[in-house]
């Protein structure tokens, strides 16, 4: 860790602290990394599962991403909300559980952590090898809280084994929204998609703004990439999600290892059928998922792999 030059950074790392966060809506308690800034954007981290649970880019905001308010902290849950990590399997595309085991894992270890990041380390063990994805493998996922108060991830996979594997994954993050019904999702125009609601159907988007009056559950790849740089410093955002409600854009970068994005909302039925999400709570949220998920990634012996996403709010 590089040394600190000043009381301002000595007042930034105290930011920078393992809580145990009592969760009053959910079940059990989870141990929980904060990050703070200088123009006080903050964001906080489960240990369990790695799992963002809050990002506020700004002085008094709320949190961008959405957390339901029944969500369940045990050891053994997968959280329901925030930014989820999906990997080695995403969704049913595979013999694991869904969305695989990275997310409910409580072996998650923080491999480094300074004033501004936090990155965090998980290695096969004797639960993972004994289940349908059985290899040796190392995944570093760093999270950090830029000087402008945008969220930035990097996830890493090692094949530490002797034999070649796959995975698919995806950073399942959930999306705070005033109201879903003036909520739109922008950038896929032109884009093939597979509709999981007409059994994994391959469509072409045709819409500029993705809009929703019912259920929406879609995996687009691939997908243009965008450009965080820009004359204006404003650059071009790959996927926009307008929040009519808040006022505001979220503009989502995403490196071409994420080659694919998932575009979800449960509506009211799914909803209802959720134990973890009020039935109301569909109309404060909308998933936009990065991943490499239509063409599973292949790691020969010790090859890596990395991919990353970034996150900022415009009004």
């Amino acid at each position: 860790m590089r040394p600190l030059q000043s009381a301002c950074a000595l007042t930034i790392f105290s930011s920078l602290i393992v809580n145990l966060l009592a969760m009053s809506q959910g079940a059990g308690q989870a141990a929980t990394v904060s990050l703070r800034n200088s123009v006080g954007s903050k964001l906080e981290v489960a240990k369990h599962g790695a799992h963002v649970l809050t990002w506020s880019p700004g002085v008094n905001e709320e949190s961008v991403l959405f957390v339901s308010p029944a969500a369940k902290f045990g050891p053994q849950d997968a959280i329901r909300g925030g930014i989820p990590i999906c990997f080695p399997q995403f969704g049913p595309r595979g013999a694991l559980e869904q969305h695989g085991f990275c997310r409910k894992n409580n072996d998650w270890a923080i491999a480094k952590q300074d004033e501004k990041s936090v990155e965090f380390e998980l290695k096969d063990s004797e639960s993972t090898r004994a289940s349908a994805w059985p290899h040796t493998f190392q995944v570093n996922y760093l999270v950090e809280l830029t000087d402008e108060g945008n969220l930035a991830t990097k996830m890493k996979v090692k094949n530490t084994g002797s034999e070649q594997f796959t995975f698919t994954c995806a950073l399942h993050t959930y999306f705070g929204v005033g109201d879903i019904s003036s909520t739109s999702v922008e950038g896929l125009r032109g884009c093939e998609y597979e509709d999981s609601l007409q059994g994994g159907k391959v469509l072409q988007e045709q819409e500029d703004a993705i809009r929703f009056e019912g259920e929406v559950d879609r995996v687009y790849g691939p997908t243009p990439q965008g450009d965080e740089s820009g004359e204006d410093g404003e650059g071009t955002a790959e996927i926009e999600i307008k929040d009519q409600s808040h006022k505001r854009r979220i503009c989502i970068f995403k490196s071409s290892s994420f080659p694919d994005a998932v575009v979800w909302n449960p509506w009211i039925e799914k909803s209802q059928k959720m134990a973890d999400l009020p039935d109301d709570a569909y109309k404060r949220f909308v998933c936009v998922e990065v991943g490499a998920i239509r063409q599973p990634v292949s790691l020969q012996p010790q090859q890596e792999w990395e991919a990353s996403q970034a996150i900022s709010v415009k009004s």
